[in-house]
């Protein structure tokens, strides 16, 4: 992830604690119903850094793009979605 997870989730730099909890709450209500959304934020253009895994940390490191609300978490998510296809032919 970038700096912080709210960060990468809200687009919120060092929320109050507060706001912090209240929106892990609503997070945990949309993604444990519909976890597909979380994939699909974590593969949003504005969001996932889309190359091979050392390229990612590569990137992050160079000039300001650890500041910026950038992850990488994709490259597991999107792994996990391939070996379900290839194991089962399909995806349910």
């Amino acid at each position: 992830f970038s700096r912080n997870l709210e960060h990468v989730l809200y687009n919120q730099r060092n929320p109050i604690d507060d706001e912090k909890y209240q929106q892990a709450l609503e997070t945990q209500d949309i993604f444990a119903v519909q976890p597909e959304k979380f994939v699909e934020l974590m593969n949003s253009q504005e969001i996932a850094v889309s190359q091979n895994y050392k390229e990612t940390w590569d990137f992050i490191g160079k000039g300001d793009n650890s500041l910026r609300r950038h992850s990488n978490l994709n490259i597991y998510l999107n792994s996990i979605h391939d070996a379900k296809i290839t194991v089962r032919g399909k995806i349910d």
